[in-house]
C-alpha cells in the first residue's frame, strides 16, 4: 500500500528527471520542462524545487533555441 509521502517523493524524482532532461534534448525539452513543472507543482519537497527549477530554465532555453531557430529560418529564406 503506497503513502502520500511517497508518492509526494516519487513526484519529485521524477520532476528532477524531466527537468533534468529539458536541459539535455533539444526541442523536445521544451515539452519535457512543461512536465516537469506541472509534476513539482504542489510537492514541497527539495527534489520537487529541483525539479521545478530546471524545468523552468529548460523551458526558456529551449523557447530561445525554437525562436532563433525560427527566426534564422525567416531570414534565410527571404534574403
Amino acid at each position: 500500500m503506497e503513502t502520500s509521502h511517497q508518492s509526494k517523493g516519487s513526484d519529485g524524482t521524477g520532476a528532477l528527471v524531466f527537468g533534468i532532461l529539458s536541459l539535455l534534448i533539444p526541442y523536445l525539452g521544451l515539452i519535457l520542462g512543461i512536465v516537469a513543472v506541472v509534476m513539482a507543482s504542489g510537492v514541497s519537497t527539495g527534489m520537487a524545487k529541483g525539479g521545478k527549477i530546471t524545468g523552468i530554465i529548460g523551458i526558456v532555453f529551449n523557447a530561445l533555441m525554437v525562436l532563433l531557430f525560427a527566426t534564422g529560418a525567416f531570414f534565410l529564406f527571404t534574403f
